[in-house]
């Protein structure tokens, strides 16, 4: 079954369904996008040159239909459903089907409008016209699990016999760690360090690429890093227990926001000492070009 769940700014949400009040009829714009392709034509060459291609932005329209129990249900409704697609306040657009949900982040382009000449006293059809900046869609199945990079690993087994040389746990760090990017398109993501001791120029590497980011400095024993290199939301933070603060300042010029490829990905955490005490994790979200 399909639905359609909008939450704005303000978290006022409007589902579409096939359940009244607001039923949905047809849907546009949510597999293909246009694919801009800047050429160059040459003197005395066929054809063009390629330059450059990058995906526009994505235009959603949907159609539905508002049912009311009356006409004054009605009007209650319609007005919820305009103040919901307020083109003032940008808004989260969750489909799901069959096969999945998918999440996107959109712009109303125009309020809701309806088809004063389609329905009856207390049910019209609508029409909503969105936009999404970044074309991609989030995949939601296949996020919510933070990957350890560096991880406490449980010794205890049962029958339980204490020995002199007796570990309850053994603390797993500076492996390289295989990561799997199933969407269409590479991505970014957010890498959280756990300090169990003092660690000295921490930096997350790129086994394939060779590419890292680094930071300057030593961090005690409690400290937690946050590293997020996603689209439009680049931070490097730090809490020591008082909350999280802006630490760019402390990351090396020459690091590189870290993204996943499209497949199998090599990360590995380093330092220049302090590794050994310290876990961490990596969350991300593939993206996909359509549903």
């Amino acid at each position: 079954m399909e639905k359609i769940i909008y939450t704005n700014a303000d978290k006022e949400v409007v589902q579409l369904s096939v359940d009244p009040p607001f039923l949905l009829q047809s849907k546009e714009g949510f597999s293909s996008v246009d694919n801009e392709i800047t050429s160059d034509s040459v003197y005395g060459q066929d054809g063009k040159q390629y330059i450059d291609a990058k995906l526009s932005v994505r235009n959603l329209f949907i159609t539905g239909m508002l049912l009311g129990e009356n006409k004054e249900s009605y009007f209650e409704l319609r007005r919820s459903l305009i103040k919901a697609f307020n083109p003032k306040l940008a808004g989260t657009l969750t489909y799901t089907n069959n096969f999945g949900t998918y999440q996107i982040d959109v712009m109303p382009e125009l309020a809701p409008s309806f088809n004063e000449s389609d329905g009856g006293s207390y049910y019209k059809a609508f029409d909503i016209s969105l936009q999404a900046l970044d074309p991609y869609w989030t995949d939601k199945s296949e996020i919510d699990a933070e990957i350890p990079m560096a991880r406490i690993e449980p010794m205890l087994t049962f029958p339980l016999e204490i020995t002199p040389d007796f570990e309850f746990a053994q603390l797993i760090a500076g492996d390289v760690i295989e990561i799997h990017n199933n969407g269409d398109v590479a991505v970014g993501a957010v890498f959280t360090i756990n300090v169990g001791g003092p660690l000295v120029n921490p930096r997350l590497y790129n086994v394939l690429t060779q590419e890292y980011f680094a930071l300057n400095g030593t961090f005690v024993t409690g400290t937690k890093l946050r590293i997020s290199t996603l689209r439009g939301k680049k931070r490097v933070e730090q809490d020591d227990g008082s909350g999280w603060y802006n630490i760019m300042t402390k990351r090396k010029v020459e690091s590189k926001f870290l993204q996943l490829e499209k497949g199998i990905n090599y990360l590995q955490l380093q330092a220049d000492s302090g590794v050994a005490f310290t876990t961490s994790y990596i969350r991300f979200e593939p993206k996909i070009l359509g549903v």
